[in-house]
Order: C-alpha cells, then sequence, then structure tokens
C-alpha cells in the first residue's frame, strides 16, 4: 500500500471520528472510498510470502483507484 492509499485511509478515518464525536454526518461517505482497506481477504488469507505474492495484484495502483 503505497503513501497515498494511506493518507486517503487516514483522512477518512479522521473525518469519521469528528462526526461520531460531534454527533454529524461524516463528509467522506464510505461509498467514496474505492480502495482495499487495508487489503483484500485473499492477502490475509495467504499462507506464506510467495502465496501473497502471487495474489496480489500490482498492476491497479491505489491513485488509479482513489482518482
Amino acid at each position: 500500500m503505497n503513501v497515498s492509499c494511506r493518507v486517503a485511509f487516514i483522512v477518512y478515518l479522521s473525518d469519521l471520528e469528528t462526526a461520531t464525536n460531534f454527533s454529524a454526518a461524516p463528509l467522506l461517505p464510505f461509498a467514496e472510498l474505492a480502495i482495499d482497506l487495508p487489503a483484500s481477504d485473499k492477502l490475509w488469507n495467504a499462507t506464506s510470502a510467495s502465496d501473497w505474492l502471487q495474489k496480489s495484484d500490482r498492476r491497479a495502483s491505489c491513485r488509479e483507484r482513489v482518482s
């Protein structure tokens, strides 16, 4: 996960926390967050590093999915 994905996720979490604390609607709807958080289930369930690498999809970068 590159830096822009991490920043987008932290911004989303900060917005959600602020909305919760002030009983307000979040500014960033979950539907607009189009990144894997933090990774897909197939990566979490990988049994080894080589299995993880095989299952990972590095063709679509986070920047392509966020914009």
